[in-house]
């Protein structure tokens, strides 16, 4: 790897994070992020997990439950509206990752401000 190479690298990465962190409605499939990118798939994936230290989809993941917590603790928003709006169909669906991820229900936010 060349000392010019990796700048733009950085640079490609850092905007695929920033593809991402602006789209977590409706984030972009990785197809679509490496032509956003112009970074191949295989290294897309490869470099971003070398780079955030996970994959991409559990990197949106994360953002998305950080986003959720924010919503529904500091705005207001109800569990449906914050599920909608950080990219859930289901607010079942929102429910139950945010319990894995959290090991609490996102209802609590609202009782305890955790």
């Amino acid at each position: 790897m060349t000392t010019s190479a990796c700048p733009k690298r950085t640079i490609q990465k850092l905007y695929a994070e920033s593809v991402l962190k602006k789209n977590l409605q409706n984030p972009p499939t990785i197809l679509e992020l490496s032509v956003i990118t112009g970074i191949n798939q295989f290294k897309l994936k490869q470099n971003f997990k070398w780079v955030f230290g996970k994959p991409i989809f559990t990197y949106v993941t994360e953002l998305r439950m950080e986003e959720a917590k924010k919503l529904t603790r500091d705005e207001g928003c109800t569990i449906s509206e914050t599920a909608y709006r950080v990219g859930y169909k289901n607010p079942q669906h929102f429910t139950a990752a945010f319990k894995r991820k959290y090991n609490y229900l996102p209802s609590r936010l609202k009782t305890s401000g955790v």
